[in-house]
């Protein structure tokens, strides 16, 4: 060991033994800072947790609602479960948000939910919609009324769907 590893070890043994002052007020001034801190742990952490625990149980949901998921409902409640059992099911909700409802496409004809449609009908009547997505919309509600899977509320978005080519044709 050189002379000065050895003056700086014993430097910073000095230093550590000397007791240091965090806070140098009264100790009323302490009492404050000390309530105030507990009130912060007692009240605020706790609701900040509630909020957080809660934001990240609805992502699924959110994420479902996005994505016009067919399922999205049964997701939301599977979320809502997952939030009084400890969070349990909500890796499946997770999951369950991003996948491809195949079984439902394979039964309706369509991998979207009624609300994709509603949707894309608002955007039409406020003409947001680009020529090419209104024929990709209403080429999915064509052949979904070939197979005869329209319930009336799409019968309708259909016909406006149509109207709107035809007016834009002549």
């Amino acid at each position: 060991m050189t002379f000065r590893s050895i003056g700086l070890t014993t430097a910073l043994i000095l230093l550590l033994q000397t007791p240091l002052l965090a806070f140098a007020g009264t100790t009323e001034q302490m009492d404050k800072l000390a309530d105030f801190i507990a009130i912060v742990v007692i009240l605020v952490v706790p609701i900040a947790g509630i909020v957080i625990f809660w934001k990240l149980h609805i992502l699924p949901e959110k994420i479902a609602e996005k994505r016009h998921h067919p399922n999205a409902e049964a997701i939301k409640v599977l979320c809502l479960l997952s939030l009084f059992i400890g969070g349990l099911l909500w890796p499946i909700a997770w999951l369950w948000a991003y996948t491809k409802p195949i079984g439902y496409k394979m039964a309706y004809g369509t991998e979207k939910a009624d609300s994709f449609f509603i949707e894309a009908l608002e955007k039409l009547e406020k003409n947001e919609l680009s020529p090419q997505e209104i024929q990709e919309v209403h080429a999915e509600l064509d052949t979904l009324s070939q197979k005869k899977l329209l319930n009336p509320k799409l019968i309708s978005i259909f016909d406006a769907f149509a109207k709107h080519i035809n007016t834009k044709e002549s």
